[in-house]
């Protein structure tokens, strides 16, 4: 037997753990920027969920600022009618 196809098979097995060894480096950074990119899209969902309740209690007040508002406008109606059929 030839040392030629021994060689063949040495070098491909090589070439074989080179590429194992990139793919689980590779796979390692992969893994690390999965990780970032979940706690990312964790914080993310928070201020969404901190921005809805924001603005749930702003429209809250509007509508209350609406009422208080149109209280105020009926009474001030209210005050100004006696004074348009007063007689001076």
């Amino acid at each position: 037997m030839s040392d030629k196809p021994l060689e063949q098979l040495g070098k491909y097995v090589d070439h074989l753990v080179e590429n194992f060894e990139r793919l689980e480096r590779e796979n390692g950074q992969l893994r690390q920027e999965l990780e970032t990119l979940r706690e990312q899209l964790e914080e993310l969902r928070e201020k969404d969920l901190a921005t809805s309740q924001e603005i749930k209690s702003l429209r809250q007040e509007r509508l209350e600022i609406r009422s208080r508002v149109e209280r105020i406008r009926e009474h001030v109606s209210g005050l100004e009618e006696p004074v348009k059929g007063a007689v001076l």
